[in-house]
């Protein structure tokens, strides 16, 4: 065997070792992160809606609850209330706990980072829905039907489940914001970090 063709073996093994440590560290990584569940959030948030909220420049949607749009409004001819903004005032008190922290779980298609809030003494996406000011989307459906029996929240009268509002009144969620790929990828690569630092921290 010519030394060109040994150093193109040599090359070859190099490389087939280097996919595989790759492939070692993405599994690695995965494993730890796979879920995003080490991915948490802390801090003074802003309340944009019922279930959005923002941090610094990170934006976030609480996870299995769909709450009214900001500018929604619920009842029927005299009786309009602003429902969407009673909804954020309600997130609002709950987030004025200093020991609320956000868990991400995943990125929905609009590049926020989906999250359950809680602090030791409540779940925030719970409480949301189970106070009716949110209906339930994926989880909290026992909360949901509590909440309506009892008429709290947007249950104490006519509403328009949230969904079928933004059909009727265009998407109106982060109007100002890229929702391409490429701010997905940027809102995942921040959970990806946040993941990383908090478990280089422990």
């Amino acid at each position: 065997m010519s030394k060109s063709s040994k150093t193109w073996t040599l090359r070859r093994v190099a490389d087939h070792f280097t996919s595989i440590g790759l492939l070692l560290l993405i599994g690695f990584l995965a494993a730890h992160f796979g879920g995003f569940g080490e991915a948490r959030y802390q801090g003074s948030f802003r309340v944009i809606d019922g279930d959005s909220l923002q941090l610094e420049e990170d934006r976030f949607r609480l996870e299995g609850i769909d709450a009214p749009e900001y500018r929604q409004t619920c009842g029927q001819s005299e009786a309009i209330w602003p429902c969407g903004k009673q909804a954020a005032g309600f997130l609002r008190n709950l987030m004025k706990d200093e020991t609320i922290g956000c868990k991400g779980v995943g990125v929905d298609k609009y590049g926020r980072t989906l999250v359950r809030c809680s602090s030791p003494r409540l779940d925030v996406n719970r409480e949301m829905v189970a106070n009716g000011w949110a209906v339930a989307y994926g989880d909290y459906h026992e909360e949901e039907r509590q909440s309506r029996t009892s008429r709290l929240g947007i249950w104490a009268g006519d509403f328009d489940m949230p969904k079928d509002w933004r059909d009727a009144h265009g998407d109106v969620i982060d109007t100002n914001a890229d929702h391409g790929l490429l701010n997905n990828l940027l809102a995942k690569a921040r959970m990806w970090t946040a993941a990383l630092l908090n478990y280089f921290k422990e």
